[in-house]
């Protein structure tokens, strides 16, 4: 099961900015840029996939639309600059991102204890993953 999100990230992800990057051209608006993002399009683009087992193909055509915000501002295309650029501004890597929100989903299973979650969670290796 292979979907490619490359062109729907450029569609849906970027118009919810109601901006263009690159039109704003000043410096500090950047932190501002970065804060919309994480806050109105990063949701949008991650719903759902902490639950989802991704491939590596999957979470490279989900890091295309993920770093195209940083492509724009940067304007640069290189990903060890577009790397840099997310550490220098304190952004998780798509794949960080990604581990994290897993890492949290199953947190909230070991506190769901009636649930069948929680079941699920305990029966099969839950002391595997919180010890």
């Amino acid at each position: 099961m292979f979907f490619d999100l490359s062109a729907w990230g450029k569609n849906k992800i970027l118009p919810k900015l109601k901006c263009n990057p690159r039109e704003i051209g000043d410096v500090n608006a950047i932190p501002l840029i970065l804060s919309l993002t994480a806050t109105n399009c990063n949701p949008v683009l991650m719903y759902g996939l902490d639950a989802c087992l991704l491939s590596s193909a999957q979470i490279s055509s989900l890091a295309y639309a993920y770093n195209a915000v940083f492509c724009k501002i940067f304007k640069s295309f290189d990903r060890n600059i577009i790397s840099n650029c997310q550490y220098y501004t304190g952004t998780l890597p798509l794949k960080y991102a990604y581990d994290l929100g897993r890492l949290r989903l199953l947190a909230s299973f070991h506190n769901a204890i009636g649930t069948p979650a929680g079941f699920l969670y305990k029966f099969y290796g839950g002391r595997k993953v919180s010890a």
